[in-house]
């Protein structure tokens, strides 16, 4: 069944009118909202999902971000679940608060920027969701003198104490997020965060009771988004900020019976030999000789480490399996 009760609110932003476009934002914020709408994902309906992306360097606006955002808690609430995503520009104001660039911003106009710090205070302290997710995928370069929005709409209601918050920022404070070409696709544009982030959502970020914690998702995400940005030879901290009263990261559930992800492997022995697979519990799956050139698999595995062990020579290749892909190829 749907979860009628969650809502989405997706930013995605390229243009700008001064700061340099991107390439990644419109795309990011697409496979978000995939995810979002998608059955096995966050399933939402179409109709709770706000997605907002840009058609040239004067949209969208502040006021039509908060039109959004005043269409879901017009419904009165109480509602479960939030998902705020941005892709764009970013500043860095402190190390809990981000400017989240409008396609307006200039070197003067500097305030063009929504507060990551105001928006989650807004809807944390409405107290119409009893759990909020920020997910901000944009640079934390520091700025002077620039003072980020707050949101237009007015608090109706008292604190919300008991609403639990997960903010996921791209990049440490003072640095830069990346983007690069999606490591799937190898034509589309993604940021590093956003695509570990989806990609730990859609599974890969599940333990082995099939459950995406908030520990998990934000453990599977630093360390993703460290290893695509270290392949580019850059360097990317995802940051972390969470309020659960009374309970921990990993008893915050985002999503339930997650299948376990595998990946189908396929390994070509140019040489041949006596070969030994060994799996993340170091005992052996097979071992096999094989003809010079001969191939195993497709072989499905799941998330781990795996060795190759050639029994004679004493040859080795470990294999990492992070559950991020369907298919994989390796020589040994």
């Amino acid at each position: 069944m749907p979860n009628d009760n969650d809502f989405a609110i997706i930013v995605g932003i390229n243009d700008y009118k001064e700061l340099p476009p991107l390439k990644g934002p419109v795309s990011d914020a697409l496979a978000f909202r995939d995810w979002v709408r998608s059955a096995d994902g966050g399933d939402i309906p179409e109709q709770n999902c706000k997605f907002i992306d840009n058609t040239d360097s004067s949209v969208p606006t502040q006021d039509l971000i908060d039109a959004k955002l005043d269409e879901i808690i017009a419904g009165g609430g109480p509602y479960r679940r939030l998902y705020f995503f941005f892709a764009g520009h970013g500043i860095g104001l402190d190390w809990s608060s981000n400017g989240l660039c409008l396609p307006g911003w200039t070197s003067r106009f500097r305030n063009k920027s929504l507060s990551s710090k105001a928006y989650l205070d807004y809807t944390v302290g409405t107290s119409f969701f009893q759990e909020v997710y920020f997910f901000l995928d944009c640079c934390r370069d520091r700025l002077i003198n620039a003072i980020a929005l707050p949101p237009t709409l007015g608090l109706a209601r008292p604190r919300g104490q008991g609403v639990k918050s997960l903010v996921l920022y791209a990049s440490d404070f003072e640095n830069a997020a990346g983007e690069a070409l999606d490591q799937d696709t190898s034509s589309t544009v993604r940021g590093y965060f956003s695509q570990a982030l989806v990609d730990g959502l859609k599974g890969a970020a599940a333990d082995q009771n099939g459950n995406i914690t908030a520990n998990g998702l934000v453990n599977f995400t630093q360390r993703k988004t460290a290893e695509l940005a270290m392949a580019d030879q850059q360097s990317q901290t995802v940051t972390p900020q969470f309020y659960g009263p009374g309970i921990t990261m990993d008893e915050l559930i985002i999503r339930e019976g997650v299948a376990p992800p595998v990946t189908a492997v396929t390994v070509t022995f140019p040489i041949g030999g006596r070969i030994q697979l060994a799996g993340p519990d170091l005992q052996p799956i097979f071992t096999q000789t094989f003809a010079p050139g001969q191939q195993d698999g497709p072989r499905n595995l799941g998330k781990g480490l795996y060795e190759l062990s050639d029994q004679d020579s004493g040859r080795s290749l470990i294999i990492k399996i992070d559950g991020t892909k369907k298919e994989a190829s390796y020589e040994f």
